[in-house]
């Protein structure tokens, strides 16, 4: 049963699970509403995000914002 509960190496699924990186989510919210501007969300391994990108749809419609497309895009590289 701990194994359903403690899961620190997945990604937050939940928006009333995720807490922080409020001012990612802030530049976020600003780019999408300014014409042309087009977020992309990169960084080192393990540092969230893809928590990040699993809750912005979410916060994308509490903050009602019409017209809004969410895409959710993996790059990985092949060797």
């Amino acid at each position: 049963r701990v194994t359903t509960v403690f899961t620190p190496g997945a990604p937050i699924k939940r928006l009333s699970l995720f807490r922080g990186r409020i001012a990612q989510i802030n530049l976020m919210l600003e780019a999408i509403n300014q014409i042309g501007q087009h977020p992309i969300i990169y960084g080192e391994r393990g540092v969230g995000k893809t928590s990040l990108a699993s809750v912005l749809d979410e916060i994308f419609l509490e903050a009602s914002i019409a017209g809004l497309r969410f895409a959710d895009y993996r790059c990985v590289s092949s060797r």
